[in-house]
């Protein structure tokens, strides 16, 4: 009789206090806004003094220079002044080319152009005309590879 009055009394016991306890529900999206808050503050420490665009989700954009990301807030130095621009409002942020990327440009076009040259002067023993056609029309494709693959903005998209 008293174990059967102990088993009872625990069992209630475990259940009111099961009842008491709301479960919790995870905010998913308050985890997803602060992994790519991270995210981009982690990435953000490189594009000091960067030529940045950022878009808000009402649809303004803020184009200037990156200056630093403090807690939720971007800071943009727009005509030497410092612009705050809230990271929850923001839709995506857009990196600028810069002119060093043109370098990579050049580096293709010089790349494939040597390799065109070198392929019809191996390959088919032709004369120094065609030698130097070739390597001409290997720099057009190389500079066309080079300008479409590096000399473009990068998005980071923030909200989907």
């Amino acid at each position: 009789m008293r174990s059967t009055f102990l088993c009872i009394t625990w069992l209630l016991l475990c259940t009111i206090s099961l009842h008491s306890e709301e479960p919790v529900k995870p905010n998913r999206t308050d985890d997803i806004y602060q992994s790519r808050l991270i995210k981009v503050k982690r990435m953000s420490e490189t594009w000091r003094d960067a030529p940045v665009e950022i878009r808000l989700l009402d649809g303004t954009n803020y184009s200037g220079y990156f200056h630093l990301m403090r807690n939720d807030i971007f800071l943009l130095r727009i005509d030497d002044k410092i612009q705050e621009i809230p990271f929850m409002g923001s839709e995506s942020i857009v990196l600028k080319r810069k002119p060093q990327d043109l370098l990579f440009v050049g580096l293709s076009a010089v790349g494939v152009a040597a390799l065109f040259a070198g392929g019809s002067f191996l390959g088919f023993d032709a004369p120094e005309r065609m030698v130097m056609g070739a390597a001409v029309v290997g720099a057009g494709i190389g500079f066309t590879l080079g300008w479409k693959m590096f000399y473009k903005d990068v998005v980071i998209p923030i909200k989907k």
